[in-house]
Parts: structure tokens; sequence; C-alpha cells
């Protein structure tokens, strides 16, 4: 049986799908989508505009990315600013509330992060975003509406 049609026969099959996607590796998404996408490249196209990336989260407007922030540890919160792109740090300074500014730079500056706490920290905030959306503290229509899935589309 292939991949795609474990996921099919399930009525939330497509979501279990980009969830497992999103919870995955790089190296590992590549590999799952060029699967999906060999058998469907439908669904492939669909898992690709569905699923949740780091860089789409940090793109979120500062009041929607700060209910996703506060819920970070200091050092996840420091070992995300510390190995982000100057353009996202300056989203994340954003996001945080002022006092938290300085603490979170220092412990950036004070704790070396390197490419496996840096992925860690990238799966946990997909993660933590798709439970705050579970819980409905997040409705993705509201600020992102492709991200809104009509379980239609995956039938």
């Amino acid at each position: 049986m292939s991949l795609l049609q474990k996921y099919r026969k399930k009525p939330d099959g497509f979501i279990q799908l980009v969830h497992l996607i999103e919870s995955s590796e790089p190296a590992t998404q590549k590999n799952l989508l060029h699967l999906v996408g060999t058998e469907d490249p439908g669904w492939a196209h669909l898992i690709k505009t569905k699923a949740l990336t780091p860089e789409r989260i940090l793109g979120w407007p500062p009041h929607i990315l700060q209910k996703i922030l506060l819920q970070f540890s200091l050092p996840l919160l420091a070992t995300l600013y510390a190995t982000s792109s100057d353009e996202t740090r300056v989203a994340i300074l954003n996001a945080i509330p002022e006092y938290q500014i300085r603490t979170v730079q220092d412990h950036a500056l004070d704790h070396p992060h390197d490419e496996s706490q840096a992925l860690a920290c990238r799966l946990r905030l997909v993660q933590i975003t798709r439970e705050l959306q579970a819980k409905g503290n997040l409705c993705f229509r509201e600020f992102d509406p492709l991200l809104d899935l009509d379980q239609r589309l995956t039938a």
C-alpha cells in the first residue's frame, strides 16, 4: 500500500499527513513531498500550501506571533532569535514584550547555538502553533486564509 493510500483511507488523513510533514526535519519533508508528488501532484501542492513552516509563522503580524512566542521558554526563544536572519530577528523583537527584549538578546549572546538546536527550535515553533490552533487560540482564516482547510479539497 502506498503512502498516500494509507492517508486517503482516513477521514482526517490529509491533515495527519500535513502534520507528519510539518514535524519532520527538512530532508524528510522533501522526501515525503516527493513521494506524495509522484502519486498525486495535486495533493503535494495542497500540502505545500497548507503546511506550516517556521518562515511563514515568523512572517505573521506581531500580535499573532506574540501569542506563539509567549509559549516559549527563554532558552528556546533565545535560540530562535540567535539562529534567525536579521529580518526575522526584528519580527521576533517586535512580537515579544519590551521588558523581555534585552534578556533574550543577552541569552542569545551568552549561549552558543548549533544547527541541531536551531532545527529543534523551529520544529517546536510549528508544534506550538498547531497546538494553539487546535485549542482555538489561533484562527488562521483571520490572518493567513490560505491555511484554512476545506475538507472537500482532500476528499
